[in-house]
């Protein structure tokens, strides 16, 4: 149990800390929501954990377009609006993105004339940066491919728990007790996850007395 007064992103940060390098559980794929969308949640779960990472992206920087986006050769080279191929500017390695300026900015060629589309263009004196993102990127190329049969199935179960957590509060009323003290409230809670596994088990056993019409059948079949 943790404190509520933690990002949603740290939490899963701790979460994770506690169950792969303290407890030594073997997971191996992680499922969060949009919250834990950060460059850095990747590079853990996938150079020091050995995790597949499952979040869904945060969308709100998305199609917010000043100026109208670079278009991309077939070697991933990007091109201004006056056609020119742009200039490559290096790599960003905290973020695993490749860095690309206006060509007239970055060589600073004096002799250039004005360009035909150059209202298009950022007016800002370091002149328009395009950002690429290579498949070594963690966030956009995971694992589990993105919008795959396989990456929904495991997102499916990250909203599961919240279901799992939202009955516990709201049908087991742990949102209204007067317990006081963190051991007593993680008391309650394991009772109520026990309550809930006890229903999943009792919902299963009527599902296959009902389809075996009355036979008994071992629950753990």
């Amino acid at each position: 149990m943790f404190d509520a007064n933690r990002h949603d992103s740290v939490l899963g940060l701790a979460v994770m800390h506690e169950a792969i390098d303290k407890l030594h559980l073997p997971i191996k794929v992680g499922a969060f929501d949009k919250a834990s969308d950060a460059m850095g949640f990747y590079r853990l779960g996938y150079e020091h954990w050995d995790v597949a990472m499952v979040i869904a992206l945060n969308e709100r920087n998305k199609g917010h377009f000043t100026y109208p986006p670079a278009k991309l050769d077939e070697h991933g080279t990007p091109y201004c609006a006056q056609g020119e191929p742009m200039h490559y500017w290096g790599h960003c390695p905290d973020r695993k993105r490749l860095k690309w300026r206006c060509p007239r900015k970055a060589k600073k060629d004096k002799r250039v004339q004005p360009w035909e589309h150059e209202g298009n263009c950022s007016q800002s004196a370091y002149g328009r940066v395009v950002y690429i993102y290579p498949k070594s990127n963690y966030r956009l190329f995971t694992t589990i491919p993105r919008g795959s049969k396989l990456w929904d199935e495991h997102y499916d179960h990250h909203s599961a728990s919240e279901r799992s957590h939202k009955r516990k509060k709201w049908n087991y009323g742990l949102r209204q007790t007067r317990t006081a003290g963190r051991e007593c409230i993680f008391l309650r809670a394991m009772l109520m996850a026990m309550a809930q596994h006890v229903e999943a088990w009792a919902a299963l056993a009527a599902r296959q007395e009902s389809a075996s019409g009355g036979q008994q059948l071992d629950p753990a079949a």
